[in-house]
């Protein structure tokens, strides 16, 4: 199973290591916290207990935390197992799994690179297309297809 480095989370350190989450997360976080009708005290309160931690988070750093602007390691756990979120960041525990997000990665990046030529080959036939011929053509000075008549005669 992969983890996040909660081996090096210790719960009694007053504050935890910086760690930078993808926008996507932070706003599953958001989201979370807004849908749980908790008060930003009342979440500081049970995200601590969640977590072992002796002294609970303030609701400064709750609300710094979900701006995106206080983002650390133990409170992210905290969401993580309160909210029941997928883990923001993962962390091979040895090379053979570090090999594996490695072939996993150039996987995705393969896929992407695949996905970007077809999309620019589609627009590319697109742009190339024969314009079609406008049923609504004017012909010496008549509209033909509604019989009527050009004010201008020549």
């Amino acid at each position: 199973m992969l983890a996040i480095v909660t081996d090096l989370i210790n719960p009694d350190r007053v504050r935890g290591r910086s760690l930078v989450v993808p926008r996507w997360w932070l706003d599953a976080a958001r989201s979370a916290a807004e849908a749980s009708g908790l008060g930003l005290v009342e979440l500081a309160a049970k995200l601590s207990a969640k977590v072992g931690r002796s002294e609970p988070w303030t609701h400064g750093t709750i609300s710094r935390f979900l701006a995106g602007k206080g983002v650390t390691d133990q409170l992210a756990e905290a969401m993580i197992l309160f909210f029941d979120l997928p883990r923001p960041v993962y962390y091979p525990r040895d090379l053979p799994e570090a090999l594996l997000f490695r072939a996993a990665e150039a996987k995705r990046d393969k896929r992407l690179a695949d996905a970007d030529a077809v999309a620019e080959r589609m627009e590319r036939e697109k742009r190339q297309t024969e314009a079609v011929p406008s049923t609504h053509a004017v012909t010496r000075g008549r509209v033909l297809d509604r019989g009527v008549s050009s004010p201008r005669r020549g």
